[in-house]
C-alpha cells in the first residue's frame, strides 16, 4: 500500500500524538526505568529521538564536530546533557 503525502503526513502527526499522550502519562519511575539502549534510561532514549526538534543545523555539526565526527557519541553526550537538570522523583 502506497501513501499519498497528505495520508503520510496524517499518519504521522496522529503517531507523534500517540507517542506524547503515551510519554504524557509516564511516571518519574518510569522515565528513571533502563532502557534497552545501553546505559540510557527511558528519559535519554526521549531525549534522543527528540534530538531533530529541539538542536538543529550548525550547532548539531558543531557537536559532531566536538565529538570527533561520531555521531554517536554526540546523540549520547546530548542525552545525556539534555536530562540531567530532570528529576527521578
Amino acid at each position: 500500500m502506497t501513501l499519498t503525502d497528505d495520508e503520510l503526513r496524517t499518519e504521522t502527526f496522529a503517531e507523534r500524538r500517540r507517542l506524547a499522550d503515551l510519554l504524557g502519562g509516564l511516571t518519574p519511575e518510569q522515565w528513571a526505568h533502563p532502557s534497552l539502549c545501553e546505559g540510557w534510561r527511558v528519559r535519554e532514549v526521549v531525549a534522543h529521538i527528540t534530538l531533530a526538534y529541539r538542536h538543529s543545523g550548525l550547532r548539531v555539526v558543531a557537536g559532531i564536530l566536538a565529538s570527533g565526527g561520531n555521531f554517536n557519541r554526540y546523540a549520547d553526550k546530548i542525552a545525556r546533557k539534555d536530562t540531567a537538570t530532570t528529576s527521578d522523583a
